[in-house]
């Protein structure tokens, strides 16, 4: 069950697709974006520090990582523990009252995996790989400018034949009440997380890193950089003085950042970037359902369309890889 690639994207999915459910909720009650990353990381390495020491073969698999190993672990813990998560919530708590927008651009990280799977691991998806991928990127295209389309400012310029026009209108309405600083933020951590994942797998295919002992030793990383940054600027009286606070976070370091980051590098190993990214862009589709369902942050009509989208790139690439034998691609050393 472990080695099964659906059992391990779908559960990777469901963890992830709630972040900013749960970021949105802690923005709500006051808490800065450094606060959320400390306080996350080190739940992520309490958590994960446990689970390998309470196994023998993760305890022995600590021995893999010797000291000329350092710098690797060092700069895949800034890129995809720190940095990755201080963009990411750095652009939700912009506007936590509607977080959707920075949502969606932040999980433009399946196409970066891809991209990133064929430049670090020398991937060769097929071309129906990257229809896929253009298929579902529409799909995430789709639902975020498609509520844009029907705004009278847009449709006025339509009308008149205002070629220009529209393209102003669209960015305008688009991202005229989010701050251009936040989609910024949140694409860069796209491509954090994207350059992570397959960077992360060539490293521990060539070095035999483990999946629960290396995310811990990045978490250990990145929380003592993280103390050392904004340590003293955390109110841990506030945050350790409310239990809704304290489970919140919990949540996102022992799930989402603990959990669900083991999980996706597994995922990767087992699936390949290339088909990994295509399946993942149900992720930011599971979070728009949170974020409607718990923060009433509901999402246009347009979103069904571009789920639909999203879902046939994936079954382009799925059926035609079965019809192929499914091989799994390889990392290329050097």
């Amino acid at each position: 069950m472990w080695s099964n690639f659906y059992v391990l994207i779908v559960a990777t999915m469901l963890i992830w697709a709630a972040t900013a459910t749960v970021a949105t909720y802690l923005f709500k009650q006051g808490l800065k974006a450094e606060e959320v990353v400390l306080v996350d990381i080190l739940f992520a390495f309490v958590g994960l520090l446990v689970l390998t020491l309470a196994s023998p073969e993760r305890r022995r698999s600590l021995g893999r990582y010797r000291p000329a190993l350092v710098p690797r672990l060092v700069l895949l813990s800034l890129m995809g523990i720190v940095a990755y998560n201080y963009l990411m919530y750095r652009a939700y708590a912009s506007d936590a009252s509607d977080v959707t927008p920075y949502a969606i651009i932040n999980y433009m990280w399946p196409l970066t995996t891809i991209v990133f799977g064929v430049i670090i691991l020398r991937e060769r998806p097929t071309a129906y790989t990257w229809i896929g991928a253009g298929v579902g990127l529409l799909g995430f295209a789709l639902i975020q400018f498609g509520k844009s389309f029907a705004a009278p400012a847009v449709q006025e310029a339509w009308c008149s034949g205002d070629t220009g026009g529209v393209s102003r209108a669209l960015v305008e309405v688009t991202f005229g009440d989010v701050t251009a600083a936040g989609c910024l933020v949140a694409l860069a951590a796209a491509l954090l997380w994207g350059l992570f994942g397959p960077l992360a797998r060539r490293w521990s295919d060539r070095y035999r890193f483990d999946p629960l002992s290396s995310m811990m030793l990045y978490c250990g990383i990145g929380a003592a950089v993280a103390l050392a940054a904004w340590g003293y600027r955390v109110r841990w009286g506030l945050i350790f003085g409310r239990w809704d606070l304290v489970l919140a976070l919990a949540w996102l370091g022992t799930m989402a950042h603990g959990t669900g980051n083991v999980l996706w590098l597994r995922t990767i190993e087992v699936g390949g970037a290339g088909r990994t990214g295509v399946v993942a862009y149900l992720t930011p589709v599971l979070a728009l359902v949170y974020l409607a369902v718990f923060h009433r942050q509901v999402p246009s009509w347009y979103s069904g369309l571009g789920l639909a989208l999203i879902i046939a790139g994936i079954a382009l690439v799925e059926t035609h890889r079965r019809h192929r034998g499914g091989a799994r691609p390889k990392a290329v050393e050097g």
